[in-house]
């Protein structure tokens, strides 16, 4: 039996939350991801769920050969005029990995971020599958019967990706840190949450320190790019970067001001929760100001422009 990582083509049934990055730490951003989207959405960033980077699937439901790989499935969920989430679904993948890449690769040249986000996703698909993992996974599927599957699955997978290895062109570039500086959403939240994959390992950023202050540079930029854009799940991210200090300076005054906005458009437990803490810590003046910054996130993210008047907010 080959017992390796569980690939992300398979569809989401045992785990509706599938945590997108590595380094918790920075952000902890999950996403709902398999389960009912129209009531009751949790925010795709909650710092308090610390769980593991792949999803826990069920092998019965992946597709046959006779279907085709689909691309990425992600869809947003509308707060109002302007404002959304973004429900992240894992893609399942059929065929060679090569040919899925090649398909998009122009478009990708071309600036489009989508390609580059979907290309991004299949090439990290490979890395999982031929990352021995540990036997987790195997043992929860064999339990239920399925482990035959699930190995078959993963061989597969490994099978569909072999010839990668033999492309530099596809190895050589970031697709990530490309579909994030293209404009993808999506990529940008990956971007925040993964470091290793945007600019990687400790060697790589010791070798080239630059890296790191590039990276943190960048993410705070997307973040705020993609809130103005309407991305709830953005404002989420930057609350629990302000609120944490790795990626940018700690402030509790900023992270007050995007708790709060988060609490206006998608309020949860844990945002309540969030502010009240932050509330219990910070003189009047800081709280006053948090207030101020909250309104203008608000208004940034979640209010659209009249179009008779632009200078009037709706």
């Amino acid at each position: 039996m080959n017992r390796r990582k569980l690939l992300p083509s398979f569809s989401t049934l045992f785990s509706k939350r599938l945590c997108i990055g590595t380094l918790t730490v920075l952000t902890a951003s999950c996403s709902v991801s398999g389960g009912d989207t129209s009531a009751g959405h949790a925010p795709l960033l909650e710092m308090k769920r610390a769980a593991s980077t792949h999803e826990m699937a069920d092998p019965r439901s992946a597709r046959t050969d006779e279907q085709p790989s689909t691309g990425t499935l992600n869809t947003r969920i509308a707060l109002g005029p302007k404002a959304f989430l973004i429900d992240i679904k894992s893609p399942e993948y059929i065929g060679d990995a090569t040919s899925y890449i090649d398909e998009r690769v122009q478009r990708s040249k071309a600036g489009d971020s989508q390609a580059s986000y979907e290309i991004h996703a299949r090439v990290a698909s490979c890395k999982r599958a031929l990352d021995p993992g540990d036997d987790g996974e195997y043992k929860v599927y064999s339990s239920m019967g399925l482990a035959e599957q699930f190995s078959r699955r993963i061989e597969e997978e490994i099978e569909n990706c072999k010839a990668i290895a033999e492309r530099t062109d596809i190895t050589g570039e970031n697709w990530l840190s490309l579909a994030a500086a293209q404009g993808s959403i999506e990529a940008r939240l990956m971007y925040a949450q993964n470091p290793r994959a945007a600019i990687g390992d400790l060697t790589d950023v010791l070798s080239d320190p630059s890296r790191l202050i590039d990276y943190r540079r960048n993410v705070v930029e997307y973040l705020s790019e993609s809130v103005s854009s309407g991305n709830v799940d953005s404002i989420e991210a930057l609350a629990n970067i302000y609120d944490r200090g790795i990626v940018a300076e700690r402030s509790y005054t900023k992270s007050l001001g995007y708790w709060m906005a988060l609490q206006r458009v998608h309020p949860s437990q844990y945002s309540t929760e969030s502010i009240s803490r932050l509330f219990s810590s910070m003189q009047t003046e800081q709280i006053i100001h948090a207030q101020e910054l909250s309104s203008d996130i608000y208004r940034s993210c979640c209010e659209r422009l009249s179009i008779d008047n632009p200078t009037h907010q709706e």
